[in-house]
């Protein structure tokens, strides 16, 4: 528990030693928490973009095979993105 009775939240790692003893460690996840919810919102926010873009927008590997599809390729095309993407 943190000074100010917040709850912290904890990885911790269990490792046996070669004498049987267990070595317990742990760290304070927040800020992996507090970056991994940013990181979701923009992923979201970037994908309202490509979904909502009136214009073709397409995804391609190096292979040169199509990854991502919006709707607007869709509408272009006149199918569905499932049958471009793999």
């Amino acid at each position: 528990m943190r000074a100010d009775e917040g709850i912290v939240p904890v990885e911790f790692h269990l490792t046996r030693l070669p004498q049987g003893d267990l070595l317990i460690g742990g760290r304070d996840v927040s800020h992996w928490l507090e970056t991994h919810a940013e990181l979701r919102a923009i992923q979201e926010q970037h994908f309202s973009l490509f979904e909502g873009a009136s214009d073709v927008v397409f995804v391609q590997d190096l292979a040169g095979q199509f990854t991502a599809v919006n709707r607007g390729a869709e509408r272009f095309l006149g199918y569905p993105a499932a049958s471009c993407s793999p």
